[in-house]
């Protein structure tokens, strides 16, 4: 048995020696060869690797695409009333016992054609947006923007912003908000709406306040279209209130002070309130735009039904977006599956001999003294 076994163990090594010695000659006798060959096997793998990786991120790169047209917000609520009457303001507090452990909600209040000074007292037209940077970090809207909350009495512009209006970190400067139906709400809530209060909602004027730069940012990295970034500067709304209390009118006239705002709480009037679902990622990771649109619909669907009859619109902006990339995806899909086809061996090359070609020369001289 002993001997059986050192046998086979001297056989095996010979073989192994025999297949080394001959497989170094035939690299070196057609290097060439050898060297085409492995290139075209890294590139077959490589293409391969390539689709596959493709297709399986396929929708998170129309994902991300989507969100740097709309945002990383899967579901906006807006209020359901005229865009003239107090009705477009949302009580986000109240909101947010309603829907209760079902979605985290994140406040806003947009102020479009807000104003901001210049050192020569010139107007800049520019949109103010007052979020909540802690609520929208965990709902992860803006997942890359790093920059953590600002402090009270500051606001963060766009790099352009602060280039036009030559300000840097630090420097205070002068916000106007136009916005009379906002202020008017809250001369209704205190019992200050007397009819030499109330302003005409399209009456120019409003209030303007001081402000400290605390931030410029070149990027907002999905807190809103990447085509708004430049056009917009944003406070916290913890602060809001606060920082205006001490505002006087734009122009010359009779209006209340605003002191008692330092009391009031800023959720209870916004223009908009944001969510994310829990698993987004998770179930944009899908490549089947019905399976997505169904979840998503699903999740608005049962915030909306813990709103019951508040009075409420919904726009789900990356839903929609995506729609218009489903059929893209498809394409893609087939592209690259194509290309893994092309790629792979057929089977008619799994049949053809792997014999070397000294072998071969030899069969072949065989074959020859035998006829």
């Amino acid at each position: 048995m002993k001997e059986e076994g050192k046998i086979r163990s001297e056989s095996l090594c010979g073989t192994l020696c025999f297949f080394i010695n001959h497989s170094t000659r035939e690299i070196c006798r057609r290097t060439c060869h050898f060297t085409i060959s492995v290139l075209s096997c890294y590139l077959a793998i490589s293409v391969a690797l390539v689709a596959n990786t493709t297709i399986s991120n396929s929708p998170l790169l129309f994902l991300r695409m989507s969100e740097i047209n709309q945002a990383e917000i899967d579901l906006t609520i807006e209020p359901a009333g005229d865009s003239t009457t107090y009705d477009r303001f949302l009580n986000c507090t109240r909101m947010d016992e309603l829907v209760g452990n079902a979605a985290l909600l994140t406040p806003r209040i947009n102020f479009p054609g807000s104003v901001l000074f210049d050192r020569g007292g010139e107007k800049h037209l520019y949109e103010l947006i007052v979020l909540d940077s802690e609520r929208e970090e965990k709902l992860e809207i803006g997942r890359k923007y790093t920059n953590g909350p600002l402090n009270e009495g500051e606001c963060a512009v766009h790099e352009d912003i602060a280039s036009k209006l030559k300000i840097g970190v630090g420097d205070e400067v002068t916000v106007g908000v136009n916005d009379m139906q906002f202020f008017n709400v809250y001369y209704a809530l205190e019992g200050l709406m007397t009819k030499d209060n109330i302003v005409n909602f399209e009456q120019e004027g409003g209030y303007k306040f001081q402000c400290k730069v605390g931030l410029i940012f070149s990027s907002l990295k999905g807190k809103v279209p990447s085509s708004d970034e430049d056009e917009c500067f944003y406070m916290e709304i913890k602060h809001f209130l606060k920082s205006i209390s001490g505002a006087v009118p734009m122009e010359s006239v009779t209006r209340p002070s605003l002191d008692f705002l330092k009391s009031k709480n800023p959720y209870q009037v916004v223009t908009h309130v944001h969510t994310n679902h829990p698993d987004r990622m998770k179930i944009y990771k899908n490549s089947n735009y019905d399976k997505i649109k169904k979840e998503m619909i699903s999740f608005a669907e049962e915030v909306l039904e813990r709103l019951g009859f508040f009075p409420t619109a919904t726009e789900m902006p990356i839903l929609s977006d995506l729609e218009s990339y489903s059929m893209a995806a498809v394409f893609l899909g087939i592209v690259m599956n194509l290309c893994l086809l092309y790629t792979s061996p057929s089977p008619r090359d799994r049949q053809k001999s792997r014999m070397p070609s000294s072998a071969c020369k030899k069969k072949k001289k065989k074959k020859k003294k035998t006829q």
